[in-house]
């Protein structure tokens, strides 16, 4: 998809308030009006593109603004119809269902535009009955639907039907059939085993029509899966000698070990049990520090014969320091955390990784898989 041209002005236009009656009216008129833009050199082209339908399912005007931005990042190579269902509580809302259509427009190469639409659909909870009728006739016929919702695996039975009474959950399974992914984010589950279990329910679903989901905390785990796998083979160790890994994690103390390091060893787990005939362990150890519960401060290897291996990621380079010796310095590029939504968006792919680490961190801790330490 090309790129927008930096520096060359583009015209998206303000987002207006319209009849939730005639959304599909409203969205032509929304495309003469931009369609009408002039720069200053005269008249200006513009394409209208889509290659997939967003939903993006969240809770009041803030998460409503960011997700509006996220949009506008995201349109710049990946060129959608984005629905931002708004949840707002019944105080202060004057009416209980309201809409609001915008575009995003971006120039590139040539002086064309290409510009995405945006449809914001407000809902208090007595408009909540009405956002299927809404929101499936603006699904774009034969282009994947992508459904940001991070609280759906909450919502779900561990059969994976919408819990009652759970708000949405008529318009979630409504929507079931016509999602083909769904981006949970189990950075705000409170109740990790909960999670774990609904979000493997979820993935194992027999394949057919329905969402499959994928974790914003598993993309966060990246930098570090590449990060083991590099300091393993920078320090040439024979994976099948990894016997037991040690993952240290900012943990509130009395809470549950958050989803994000039990992902990490349920993966260790996948990987390397087979390597070592199933003796591999993983420990994870709470340790108090700065930053959200669940970062991953540090991971340690245990190797046979007596010798370790600890790991740490440092602000552009990870450390490694292996059998006592100095330590190791390999640099590794920054990647900030600000587009991981859309990069999540623009890849729309199956991690089969992902279902095994879940399947691993999801099973009963009695089996020796994860041990959560002192």
């Amino acid at each position: 998809m090309a790129k927008p041209v930096s520096g060359i002005p583009v015209f998206p236009t303000e987002s207006r308030s319209v009849s939730v009656r005639a959304l599909e009216e409203e969205l032509a008129s929304l495309w003469k009006s931009v369609a009408e833009a002039r720069d200053p050199s005269g008249s200006t082209p513009v394409t209208r593109a889509a290659l997939l339908t967003l939903i993006a399912v969240v809770p009041g005007d803030d998460a409503a603004q960011w997700m509006a931005a996220a949009v506008g990042r995201l349109t710049e190579g990946t060129p959608c119809r984005a629905i931002i269902v708004q949840l707002e509580s019944a105080g202060g809302v004057p009416e209980p269902l309201a809409a609001f259509v915008s575009a995003h427009c971006h120039r590139v190469a040539g002086g064309r535009q290409v510009c995405c639409e945006q449809v914001t659909i407000r809902a208090t909870p007595a408009g909540d009955a009405h956002l299927s009728n809404l929101v499936l006739p603006l699904l774009l016929p034969d282009l994947p639907v992508v459904l940001y919702w991070p609280e759906v695996a909450l919502m779900m039975a561990p059969e994976a039907r919408p819990v009652e009474p759970a708000r949405g959950a008529q318009f979630l399974c409504d929507l079931d059939p016509f999602v083909d992914q769904v981006i949970l984010d189990s950075a705000l589950a409170a109740e990790t085993g909960a999670f774990l279990s609904r979000a493997l329910a979820l993935a194992e679903r027999p394949q057919g029509p329905g969402m499959r989901p994928i974790d914003l905390n598993w993309v966060r785990l990246l930098p570090w899966r590449e990060a083991l796998a590099d300091a393993v083979d920078q320090c040439s160790i024979d994976p099948m000698t990894i016997i037991g890994a040690t993952i240290e994690t900012i943990s509130q103390p009395g809470g549950s070990l958050p989803v994000r390091p039990r992902l990490l060893a349920g993966w260790l787990r996948e990987r390397l049990a087979r390597s070592t005939g199933g003796a591999f362990r993983a420990t994870i150890s709470p340790v108090a520090g700065e930053g959200p519960a669940g970062r991953i401060v540090g991971v340690q290897f245990d190797i046979a014969g007596g010798q370790s291996m600890a790991i740490q990621m440092e602000s552009g380079a990870l450390v490694v320091t292996h059998a006592g010796g100095d330590p190791i310095r390999i640099p590794r590029p920054i990647d900030p955390d600000d587009d991981l939504l859309c990069r999540v968006i623009e890849r729309r792919e199956t991690d089969a990784y992902f279902v095994r680490a879940l399947r691993m961190a999801a099973a009963d801790d009695s089996d020796g898989a994860i041990d959560p330490g002192p």
